[in-house]
This record gives C-alpha cells, sequence and structure tokens, in this order.
C-alpha cells in the first residue's frame, strides 16, 4: 500500500463496520471500512476483514490507516479512546454525516457479492478466499 506510506495525514476518516458468516451462521465476520478523505475530492476506501468485533481488531486497522484531524464512526462503543492523540472522534446517526459513504460502500459490497448478502446462503468455505473475492471486488468497482 504505497499510497498509505507516503500519505502522512488525511482531512477525514469515517470508519463503520459490518457482519457476514463464514462457513456457517455460527461464524461471523465482521468486514471493517473506512474512507480516507484525503481532500477535498479524493477519497480511498479500504475494507479489512476480521474474526472479531472488539477493540482490539479495531486498533489494528486504525493503526495501519494514516492519521487525520478528523475521525468519524456510529458512535459503537468499541470506538471510545481509540482516538485520544490522534484527532477529533466525531459521533454521527446512520442517516447523517459522512458514515453514509460507508454505508453505500456497504451496500455495493452486498449487491454485487452474493455471500454478503443477508438473506443469501452461500457462505464462504474460507476467511482467505472471502478477503479474496472482497478485493477483487474493490479492484473491478475503482
Amino acid at each position: 500500500m504505497m499510497l498509505f506510506s507516503r500519505l502522512r495525514r488525511a482531512i477525514r476518516i469515517s470508519i463503520d463496520e459490518m457482519w457476514s458468516y463464514v462457513i456457517s451462521k455460527r461464524n461471523k465476520v465482521w468486514i471493517i471500512t473506512a474512507i480516507v478523505h484525503v481532500n477535498e475530492f479524493l477519497k480511498v476506501r479500504f475494507v479489512a476483514v476480521e474474526r472479531k468485533r472488539d477493540k482490539e481488531s479495531l486498533k489494528g486497522v486504525i493503526d495501519f490507516l494514516p492519521e487525520a484531524y478528523e475521525y468519524h464512526t456510529d458512535g459503537w462503543r468499541g470506538y471510545e479512546g481509540l482516538f485520544e492523540g490522534k484527532g477529533k472522534h466525531v459521533v454521527h446517526i446512520k442517516s447523517k454525516g459522512y458514515i453514509n459513504l460507508n454505508e453505500g460502500l456497504h451496500n455495493l459490497l452486498r449487491i454485487h457479492n452474493a455471500r454478503l448478502r443477508r438473506r443469501g446462503h452461500a457462505y464462504s468455505k474460507s476467511l482467505f478466499w472471502y478477503t479474496v473475492e472482497i478485493l477483487a471486488l474493490m479492484w473491478r468497482k475503482g
């Protein structure tokens, strides 16, 4: 990821998560999406797949991203304390603010990948191929 290695600071980053399954409904997988606003015109989409939805998983994703002046989230309690010393943490409700871009990305992923649909029964057999399919979709959709 050369872009993130050269990018020191972004204007804002919006972070949200969605869930899906691997193999069966007992094995939840969390897909963490981030939209990095480099400037007013350039936005970079970032997707991470994690097995757990906890502070450690979120901290790993946030540490990978460049620092930003503002972090926009939906107010889930797992985000509390993760942005101290990094930037301003802004909480939005789902119907307003920059989190809508993440929700749009979730819809794009669910529409174009049958394994991400909530009512679909096509579960991926491994986390690796799950990740590969998401990356291929992001590559095709640009």
